[in-house]
């Protein structure tokens, strides 16, 4: 089995970390191996959804807003140029 070493937490985590293991009646370090484990084998649907897709369900009731397409120039703009 490999072994990780782990550089000292900060004090909030540590104690975070003994709450949650003696909530779990587990040792501090079988706590650190679960949650490890839980992180490493969890389902991508188990991942948070993205921003484009948090708004888009937010306002999907209200039917959404057909904007115009900006203008493109036939040429790339400069991006040293001054703004007239």
């Amino acid at each position: 089995m490999d072994e990780l070493t782990i550089p000292p937490l900060n004090h909030d985590d540590a104690e975070r970390l003994r709450e949650r293991a003696a909530q779990n009646a587990r040792s501090v370090e079988e706590e650190a191996r679960h949650i490890l484990h839980t992180a490493l084998h969890a389902e991508p649907s188990d991942a948070p959804e993205k921003l484009g897709t948090v708004i888009h369900q937010r306002f999907k009731s209200v039917g959404g807003v057909d904007l115009p397409a900006p203008a493109r120039d036939a040429l790339p703009r400069d991006p040293f140029a001054r703004a007239s």
